[in-house]
């Protein structure tokens, strides 16, 4: 099973861990008179929002980004 961190080579800066990461993500929407449907690209990038539900670390894509030594 891949993971976070070899799928998107990303990974909490403070706690190490990648299963608990959530990043702000821009998409299209219809809207409808019971709600929402998303259509389209998910979209997000390096300055996206991004935290770890794990420890509670919060800041951009680019702070969870790994380094070639595995670690941010």
């Amino acid at each position: 099973m891949s993971t976070v961190r070899d799928t998107f080579g990303l990974c909490c800066p403070t706690c190490g861990k990648d299963h608990a990461l959530m990043v702000e993500i821009t998409t299209m929407a219809r809207l409808h008179g019971d709600g929402t449907e998303t259509v389209g690209d998910e979209e997000w990038a390096i300055d996206s929002p991004c935290g770890c539900t794990a420890c509670g670390t919060w800041g951009i894509v680019g702070n969870f980004i790994v380094s070639e030594g595995g670690q941010p």
